[in-house]
């Protein structure tokens, strides 16, 4: 049986440290051939996606994020629903070390307003379906 306090110290050497990436540490060590998620639709079929698409498209909407100005430290809300385009949008704004504001579609427009007012947030992702919600 190992040794949970010597299990601590390695998760903490490895984990709490500056350089530690969130990108790395979740997708990108993983074989990029091997599904990373898969979403079930409203016909009950999968969407899966591997671990090298959601490298790829999690950069691409990084790049497209830091573009616009987004850097460390912002504040990112999404109201989006649960599946490939909240994990690929959640990945994307770690990797520029900015801050998810997971927004529930569940919310009434005044507790989105307070949540992004109080949070500060720079940007809101949001789908088509949920958009009333901000007017």
């Amino acid at each position: 049986m190992s040794d949970p306090a010597q299990l601590l110290r390695d998760w903490i050497a490895t984990y709490d440290t500056p350089t530690t990436s969130v990108a790395h540490l979740l997708c990108d060590r993983h074989d990029p051939d091997t599904i990373a998620t898969t979403e079930i639709g409203p016909t009950l079929e999968p969407t899966t996606l591997t671990y090298g698409q959601l490298r790829e498209r999690s950069q691409t909407l990084a790049t497209g994020l830091a573009h616009r100005g987004i850097q460390p430290g912002d504040r990112i809300a999404t109201l989006l629903p649960k599946g490939i385009d909240l994990t690929v949008t959640a990945l994307a704004t770690w990797r520029l070390g900015a801050v998810l504001v997971p927004l529930l579609s569940s919310f009434a427009p005044s507790a989105i307003t307070q949540r992004l007012t109080d949070s500060n947030t720079r940007l809101v992702i949001c789908a088509d379906e949920y958009r009333t919600k901000l007017d």
